[in-house]
């Protein structure tokens, strides 16, 4: 079964206590999606759907959206009516392809240098516009920025979620606190780029500043945030059941 072949991958559990995955039927359907998706629309074949990207990760991302019902992250404003796209797991895919694949990664692994047309996934991986990716918005992200003080909190948002409260998926608490987060780390972003720019200064040294991205922001800040929750030094995160998690 699926839960089996996710064992290895999940917490440790007992017979009397196991782990129960949550939302395990989700889970199950949008990987059935994925396999009618290639075939219906790529070929069977993930590597030919990466091609079409030409190197264009915000392109690859509208390419994941359009062939995959799972992937269209989006709400509409309970006030306003607007709707508002967040796309995190189609840019995390990408993220994930790049940071795996792509020509200058460190980890080369020789079995997945399929080729299509003499087009490598390597080569296709080597997004040009990786800047165009906004960060992750799920939960880990602004739970870390709510603690360090970047994101502030109403008093009934921070008892909702102080008291494990679900949030309902697409509701305004939800959206706020992912759109406050994607633009937080812009902000963040600029802030990097700013400082460094006045450190060098009066120097000759010179940085590529484009390789500054909230990508890469959103890795360091999702590692150093899963490090100081699991030692327990973070406040509780918002919980919303999803799949665009």
């Amino acid at each position: 079964s699926f839960l089996k072949l996710m064992q290895p991958y999940l917490p440790a559990s007992s017979k009397a206590s196991p782990y129960e995955l949550p939302g395990l039927s989700e889970r199950v359907r949008l990987l059935r999606e994925l396999g009618h998706g290639l075939l219906q629309f790529h070929e069977g074949s993930a590597l030919r759907m990466i091609i079409k990207a030409n190197r264009r990760a915000d392109t690859l991302v509208h390419i994941l959206t359009a062939s995959f019902s799972g992937f269209r992250d989006s709400a509409i404003h309970c006030t306003n009516g607007k709707q508002i796209f967040f796309y995190k797991r189609a840019q995390i895919c990408v993220g994930d392809l790049w940071a795996s694949l792509h020509i200058n990664s460190t980890q080369k692994d020789t079995s997945l240098m399929e080729s299509t047309n003499n087009v490598t996934c390597q080569t296709c991986c080597d997004f040009v516009d990786l800047k165009k990716l906004t960060t992750f918005a799920d939960y880990r992200v602004p739970q870390l920025l709510r603690n360090i003080g970047v994101l502030k909190y109403t008093p009934e948002l921070t008892r909702l979620i102080d008291n494990s409260d679900v949030l309902e998926a697409g509701s305004k608490w939800e959206l706020y606190i992912r759109a406050a987060t994607v633009v937080a780390v812009d902000k963040l972003v600029d802030n990097v780029k700013q400082a460094i720019k006045s450190k060098l200064n009066d120097s000759n040294d010179k940085v590529n500043l484009d390789g500054i991205t909230a990508l890469k922001l959103d890795w360091y800040l999702w590692q150093l945030g899963e490090e100081l929750n699991q030692n327990g030094k973070l406040d509780q995160f918002h919980m919303v059941r999803t799949i665009f998690y």
